[in-house]
């Protein structure tokens, strides 16, 4: 990878392609760095990775051995919602090619509406990762995971989502999160979810908090709380404010602005599909 390349990391299976090529599509739009996409092919029909291939980001394609999706298999726990490729971010450095010394991890759910090269360039105050603190987690929930913080209001401590994270990959091999995630995963402890919760037992206190607008929460409407909701740290929605400053769109939960009958507001789908029809294929030519 050319020195001035931004590295991006992202893991992907035929069901998620659709929303990856919108997340590499809306990168390169607004990138003012070249960038670079180490992208996990997780059994990618051809047409897939074509599709990937035409959203204006160079690929590079990793491929993981049988011993590591033979791990990432005994972690997981078989519910309707998500496959073993879920934890596949925790092998991360393992992954990734040698020079890659920072890299922008992002879930194929997010659309760029920002300059990742921002992204990328935010000083991390000596932390192995930045993201953002996720206030959709039940307050209750992190406080038991994490256990109290005198520090912060109702003692609930900090708790980021894994989704979008600049890493030092430096710093991680350093801290041997990947062994250590490794190690606490094969515990088998009832984690809720995945792999985002032992690298946040792990890492607290070792991360940076990066502002909220670089990775907007964006549940669809039905399970969205009303604006007078305390069901979670951040109360409710104004979902009419969702785009107000926005550098990143995380299109969080099962429902997805790829597939039918989601019931996301014609703005917001218009942000995805405004990158997605740019990789759509054309008619005739398959999906």
């Amino acid at each position: 990878m050319p020195e001035h390349d931004l590295a991006l990391f992202l893991v992907v299976n035929d069901a998620y392609a659709p929303g990856a090529a919108a997340t590499l599509a809306s990168a390169a739009a607004g990138s003012s760095r070249p960038l670079r996409a180490y992208v996990v092919d997780i059994d990618l029909r051809e047409s897939s990775k074509r599709r990937l291939e035409a959203a204006g980001t160079p690929v590079t394609w990793l491929r993981l051995d049988t011993a590591q999706r033979e791990l990432l298999g005994s972690f997981h726990r078989h519910d309707r919602y998500t496959h073993w490729e879920v934890y596949t971010r925790v092998l991360l450095p393992l992954l990734l090619p040698p020079g890659v010394d920072r890299v922008v991890s992002l879930d194929a759910d997010t659309v760029v509406l920002g300059d990742l090269a921002e992204l990328a360039g935010h000083d991390l105050g000596g932390g192995i990762l930045g993201a953002v603190d996720d206030r959709w987690i039940a307050g209750m929930y992190v406080r038991r995971l994490l256990g109290a913080d005198p520090r912060r209001p109702l003692r609930i401590p900090r708790y980021f989502n894994a989704g979008v994270m600049v890493v030092d990959v430096a710093a991680w091999r350093r801290h041997q999160v990947t062994e250590r995630t490794v190690a606490l995963l094969g515990e088998h402890r009832p984690f809720a979810y995945y792999e985002q919760d032992p690298l946040n037992l792990l890492l607290a206190g070792q991360w940076h908090e990066l502002p909220e607008p670089w990775n907007r929460l964006a549940p669809a409407p039905q399970v969205t709380p009303a604006p007078s909701s305390a069901v979670n740290r951040q109360g409710g929605v104004d979902r009419g404010r969702l785009l107000d400053g926005a550098r990143i769109v995380h299109f969080i939960g099962t429902r997805k602005p790829w597939l039918p009958d989601t019931g996301y507001e014609p703005e917001l789908l218009a942000v995805f599909e405004q990158f997605a029809d740019r990789t759509a294929p054309a008619p005739g030519t398959g999906s």
